[in-house]
């Protein structure tokens, strides 16, 4: 381990320098409150805890010497782009430390400089602040930095969660460190999905990466097909943390999504990304729900069931608004019904001298709304609501798609 100065540290182990891998990052989410604790504590020496990075050109070397041929391809990679570091902890530490020390972030508390006087700051730019402070903050505060040189990919993954153990990772965290080619395309799906995401997922939840597991649940109810030993075959998952894991897994051992033999077939990630555009476009333009409250998921999910069912039959929505708040009568009409019909079900068998509880809820569209993570209740809800929209074109505003445009598609 070893101790560099805020100059030095910015020097060796800046932006163009290190490479922070979405697989081995929790997300930036460190507020101005973080940085002004932070910076308190290092002024004073208080901060122990080590950034630790892989050297590259090192875990080249040494994945060829254990021959592990694909991590050594993989930091051959991150070296081509012209990074010497890979980050595996410390990236909200390095970039709000890389953001004060070049001005683009202010900092606010009671901060000591180089002779030991203490200065109450308020949303001072560091380069704005006393000069002896300065000096103290640029010169006199170290940062720890562990680098790593003997480590393969696989190694890198298991550092990633050994060294979050002390502030659990939650399952899909874990699940971005996988080496799967799944992960890379659910991951720019929800870079690409920023503003739907926060219309169906409080903010704190995205933090934790939970928008990349909605991506991959609706990748897994939209995937149809995989290739399994060289053949494409039907094959579906449940929505619990093992299915998921199990969805991830299925590509290991393939580096690339182009892998003519890699389990998920690119017209499968072709037709889920168009069916999500349009599940998207209607997220943000509906104006049932305000921007203050989230869609709940009820509808979100029928709104996903709808827009699969309209781009696989060449049908296109006119008006989202309209087709949301008409949607939604429908979904709601359904679950109604159903709890009243459920309710005169068990009445007939109390009339009949028979127990009600013989009636279950399982039968019933109300069951199956709250269910979208079960297979069964999830296809049964599919099809008593795509029944009723085949008889509700007119209100959702589902029109045909004319001929070229199907020939285009």
């Amino acid at each position: 381990m070893n101790n560099f100065n805020l100059k030095n540290f910015i020097k060796e182990f800046n932006d163009k320098k290190v490479y922070y891998d979405p697989r081995f990052q929790r997300r930036v989410v460190w507020n101005t409150d973080n940085t002004n604790k932070y910076f308190k504590s290092l002024t004073r020496g208080w901060t122990i805890t080590p950034i630790v990075v892989l050297e590259v050109d090192s875990c080249i070397e040494y994945s060829e010497t254990v021959g592990d041929g694909p991590a050594a391809e993989y930091f051959e990679d991150v070296k081509s782009k012209g990074y010497k570091y890979i980050s595996l902890d410390g990236q909200n530490r390095s970039k709000h430390i890389e953001d004060v020390y070049n001005s683009k972030t202010t900092v606010s508390g009671n901060l000591k400089d180089a002779d030991g006087k203490f200065h109450d700051i308020k949303n001072k730019f560091l380069k704005d602040m006393d000069q002896r402070l300065i000096d103290h903050i640029t010169t006199g505060c170290n940062v720890s930095v562990v680098v790593v040189k003997e480590a393969t990919r696989d190694d890198a993954s298991d550092m990633f969660q050994a060294l979050n153990d002390g502030e659990p990772l939650n399952d899909q965290e874990k699940r971005q460190a996988i080496d799967t080619p799944i992960a890379d395309v659910i991951r720019e799906l929800s870079k690409e999905k920023k503003s739907t995401s926060v219309r169906i997922l409080p903010k704190a939840r995205i933090s934790r990466m939970e928008d990349d597991e909605i991506y991959a649940k609706m990748l897994m109810v939209l995937f149809k097909e995989y290739r399994v030993d060289g053949k494409t075959v039907a094959k579906s998952y449940g929505l619990s943390k093992f299915g998921i894991n199990d969805f991830y897994n299925l590509g290991l051992g393939f580096s690339n999504i182009n892998d003519p033999e890699c389990p998920y077939l690119l017209s499968e990630i072709d037709r889920a990304k168009e069916i999500i555009k349009l599940f998207s476009a209607v997220m943000l333009h509906q104006t049932k729900v305000p921007n203050s409250q989230l869609i709940p998921r009820k509808n979100w999910w029928a709104v996903l069931h709808v827009c699969e069912w309209a781009f696989d039959n060449n049908y296109k929505i006119q008006d989202y608004s309209q087709f949301y708040d008409y949607l939604k009568s429908i979904d709601d009409k359904l679950a109604t019904d159903s709890e009243t019909q459920f309710s005169v079900d068990r009445q007939k068998k109390i009339a009949s001298g028979l127990d009600p509880d013989e009636v279950t809820k399982q039968g019933y569209y109300f069951n199956w709304r709250s269910l979208p993570h079960q297979a069964s209740p999830r296809a049964n809800r599919h099809e008593a609501l795509i029944e009723e929209v085949e008889n509700n074109l007119t209100n959702l505003t589902i029109r045909l798609k004319s001929v070229n445009a199907k020939r285009a598609a």
